[in-house]
């Protein structure tokens, strides 16, 4: 649980973010009625997927992943067990990854996002009757390890903040900030509350589920003045995403250092070094905000020889839960370095093949 302290920070802003908020359901809500007035077949309609089956369109503006390569639905309701021997495999991963920190006296944690279905379920276009325990509800009940899993502080406050964006599969700021929070009471870290004292504005953009149905957002966004920098990016991220490595450094905090391994909650943005074009809503820009350095990692898997080489004070990995259901292995995979080389050979040669289907599509 949040301090007291800490939950009185996240009331200092309500009236500031109700009035930011009302602003942009209105202008929300204009877009959809110019929408269904010029042309109303082009709006989608609750329960309709999109074209590449990877979003459906939820009540009231929201928009969740659908089924899809990951079955979420069905693992969301209990319909898709997590076996026994996967569950054994996660507890033996954290056990390895807890005992392994501890003996080099880095503080070590571990969190699984919770799915938007799971903080919304209510949005979604019909009610889901749950058969069993999520895969993430089995871990909780029969892992041994601890794991850091915020849906019960979310639930606190989902009402109050509009914690995960309609259009998108990420969660807001304020949905980033309570991980943020809890995982500092974790690693004993003081949370920078001054971000919060920032001003709220409203952006016009696109969801990665919206987008899937051409449409646009007006969303919530903290005028961020970062003190952080980009200091390395190895900009994998322009081309794939997992093995991306990008270095931040905040000269206004003179001690701790942090390495996360994690996916696109933690990722700090668009491949930009400039510190205002930073993604504010994702851990990696937070801790930066708070330590002089973090290290962030797009892996599922932990890299013990980058952390003996970096030698930090934390050791964060993060994973979606609709993820968990791939356990990953820390040890059968290639060194970091080859990794990154083969995932760009990789796209080198899809990009090749792309780029000669067209050209031969031409000339057909």
């Amino acid at each position: 649980m949040l301090t007291k302290s800490a939950k009185i920070e996240l009331l200092e802003n309500q009236a500031e973010y109700n009035r930011n908020l009302q602003q942009a359901t209105s202008k929300n809500q204009a877009e959809v009625f110019k929408i269904k007035s010029l042309a109303p077949q082009t709006y989608p309609q609750i329960g309709q997927i999109s074209a590449d089956d990877s979003t459906i369109v939820g009540k009231e503006g929201w928009f969740f992943i659908s089924s899809g390569t990951n079955k979420l639905t069905e693992y969301h309701t209990g319909i898709r067990r997590l076996p026994l021997a996967k569950i054994n495999q996660w507890s033996e991963l954290l056990a390895q990854r807890i005992q392994w920190h501890h003996a080099q006296k880095i503080k070590y944690q571990h969190i699984f996002i919770p799915s938007k279905i799971a903080v919304y379920p209510e949005y979604y276009p019909h009610p889901l009757e749950i058969k069993g325990d999520r895969p993430i509800i089995q871990l909780q009940k029969k892992c041994h390890q601890p794991f850091v899993y915020p849906l019960e502080l979310f639930s606190q406050y989902k009402n109050q903040y509009q914690l995960y964006e309609k259009q998108d599969s990420h969660w807001s700021f304020w949905g980033c900030y309570l991980a943020y929070q809890l995982l500092c009471q974790k690693f004993q870290i003081t949370p920078n509350s001054r971000l919060l004292n920032f001003p709220i504005e409203t952006i016009q953009g696109k969801g990665d589920l919206g987008v899937k149905f051409g449409l646009t957002e007006t969303t919530l966004k903290k005028r961020v003045a970062l003190a952080s920098q980009v200091v390395y990016d190895n900009q994998v991220i322009n081309y794939v995403h997992q093995g991306s490595v990008r270095i931040l450094k905040n000269s206004r905090i003179p001690h701790g250092k942090m390495i996360i391994f994690g996916d696109s909650f933690c990722a700090p943005g668009t491949p930009d070094y400039s510190a205002k074009k930073r993604l504010v809503a994702r851990l990696s820009s937070l801790f930066a905000e708070t330590l002089n350095e973090v290290h962030f990692v797009w892996t599922p898997w932990v890299d013990y020889d980058y952390i003996e080489r970096e030698k930090p004070d934390f050791v964060l990995t993060e994973m979606a839960e609709r993820f968990l259901v791939r356990v990953p292995d820390d040890h059968d995979h290639l060194p970091l370095e080859e990794f990154v080389a083969k995932k760009l050979m990789e796209f080198a040669l899809t990009l090749k093949g792309t780029l000669n289907a067209t050209s031969a599509s031409r000339f057909a």
